[in-house]
């Protein structure tokens, strides 16, 4: 069990005196869809059974985290959440709220549109524009070389180097375009925001 409460030291310093960029990489287990049975989340209702410890836990770091998110934006941080697409993460109350808000943007990256045998479509969401340049949807004829399932999924968790050196790359371009890494509309949207 996570003791949240151990994080606000961390968090107190980072949101007085923000560094410019946090990645944020929510756990998959609890929203992803292929967990099917018990049935804890559904499209209809992503928050999920809350009689469930688990989803409990996960929904409060959730709303804790995107509480967190907002107050980073509000000071100009740059921000960059990712999940896969197929997430319950992308439905939730919060998420839907920080995607409205001006200055962030939702890109789909595609792991095989950058060399791997398999599909993985992610979301990231943002508001750093330089990564835009990221984004790339697969094309390929199906079905591909590789299908992720069971432990194949886990393997596919690290980020393919080539979206990571392409977010690096997307950051710096932003950078040297506007002196800054996040959008400066996303720090008044956050202002606005009551979350």
């Amino acid at each position: 069990d996570h003791d949240f409460s151990k994080d606000e030291e961390f968090w107190k310093r980072h949101l007085e005196n923000p560094h410019d960029v946090y990645q944020f990489a929510f756990p998959c287990e609890n929203m992803s869809k292929a967990h099917t049975w018990p049935v804890i989340r559904s499209v209809t209702n992503p928050e999920g059974d809350i009689s469930d410890a688990e989803v409990q836990k996960f929904n409060k770091m959730l709303r804790l985290m995107t509480r967190r998110i907002v107050g980073l934006m509000r000071k100009g941080a740059c921000v960059l959440i990712e999940n896969p697409l197929m997430s319950f993460l992308w439905l939730m109350p919060d998420m839907l709220v920080l995607a409205a808000m001006a200055g962030m943007e939702l890109i789909r990256a595609d792991h095989c549109m950058y060399g791997l045998p398999y599909q993985k479509a992610q979301l990231w969401m943002t508001n750093c524009p330089g990564v835009l340049a990221i984004a790339r949807v697969c094309h390929h004829p199906k079905p591909h070389p590789e299908r992720l399932h069971g432990s194949g999924s886990r393997k596919s968790a690290p980020y393919p180097r080539s979206i990571a050196n392409g977010l690096v790359d997307g950051l710096a371009a932003g950078y040297a375009e506007t002196g800054r890494f996040g959008s400066e509309h996303s720090v008044g949207a956050a202002e606005q925001v009551g979350i």
